[in-house]
């Protein structure tokens, strides 16, 4: 058909995590979007292993580019006072 072959989604999964390795989150997460943009287009359905791969490697990308930076910068600043009364306010 003319939807696109899912090992050059594949490739693009293996190029973002090759990225990943490295620390460079920024590009695997551009690697993986085309990996996932891909798979949409083709005709796996989202419960093949590979669709499911390429999300789990998109949220973790996702992760450490902003959540878990965020969440060190979060506990470094507070003082540990501020932060029982912020438990506590919760």
């Amino acid at each position: 058909g003319d939807s696109p072959h899912p090992d050059i989604a594949s490739s693009y999964n293996n190029m973002g995590t090759v990225y990943r390795s490295q620390g460079n989150y920024s590009a695997a997460l551009k690697y993986y979007w085309r990996s996932r943009n891909l798979l949409q287009s083709s005709e796996l359905p989202q419960t093949h292993p590979l669709y499911l791969m390429v999300i789990s490697n998109l949220r973790s990308a996702l992760a450490h580019l902003y959540l878990y930076p965020l969440r060190k910068k979060f506990l470094i600043n507070l003082c540990l006072e501020t932060f029982i009364a912020f438990l506590n306010a919760i």
